[in-house]
């Protein structure tokens, strides 16, 4: 809606979102293990898992006022405060994170257990549409999108579920939420940064 809104007011005629920057928050999600299962099941209901999973993450995304910009496999990026304004979009980003993890932790799939990492990462980005002048797609682009990735990524080597960056514990409205898990070189940058996570409720134990 917020996507087709800006269309409405943007007075063009050739259908697109002209380019905009922004800081705002990306919110990678991708599915643990999901491949090697894809390998050993029949592709419609690998299909049907996904389609139940992406109608419950898409729910808990939307209600916090994130916009899904695509579905990656079984991956999913969105970005709060892209179009219109979010002020508090690192902490949206960060709650639909744990509310992400919540959800995987307490029920199945299509008779299927999910598991999930995240990463988040808060910066300057542009966002607009992308793509031929006949096949175009709302979608954000900058070094803040492709930090959200590599956090998400890195949960695998720190063991940890939600990753996030400096930035983004700066933007929110309560820092001292940030644990610090690890300070190091993420892939593409010259200098060493903090990376940071959070107690899930009901699923981490008690601090």
């Amino acid at each position: 809606p917020a996507i087709a809104q800006s269309l409405l007011e943007s007075q063009n005629d050739d259908g697109t979102i002209p380019p905009r920057k922004c800081v705002a928050t990306t919110l990678f999600v991708d599915l643990q293990g999901f491949t090697t299962m894809s390998e050993k099941a029949d592709p419609q209901d690998v299909v049907d898992i996904l389609n139940a999973y992406f109608a419950e993450a898409t729910a808990e995304i939307e209600a916090r006022q994130g916009i899904i910009t695509q579905f990656q496999g079984d991956a999913i990026l969105a970005v709060f405060n892209a179009v219109g304004e979010l002020p508090n979009h690192a902490d949206a980003a960060l709650e639909t994170a744990v509310a992400l993890q919540q959800l995987v932790h307490s029920k199945e799939f299509m008779g299927t257990t999910l598991r999930c990492r995240c990463g988040v990462n808060t910066g300057e980005m542009v966002a607009g549409s992308v793509g031929a002048p006949e096949r175009l797609s709302f979608t954000v682009n900058g070094d803040a999108v492709n930090s959200a990735a590599r956090l998400e990524a890195m949960n695998k080597e720190l063991g940890t579920k939600i990753l996030f960056g400096e930035v983004t514990r700066e933007h929110l409205s309560d820092p001292s939420r940030a644990i610090l898990a690890k300070e190091v070189l993420l892939r593409g940058r010259s200098e060493i940064s903090a990376v940071y996570t959070i107690h899930i409720e009901g699923i981490d134990p008690p601090a």
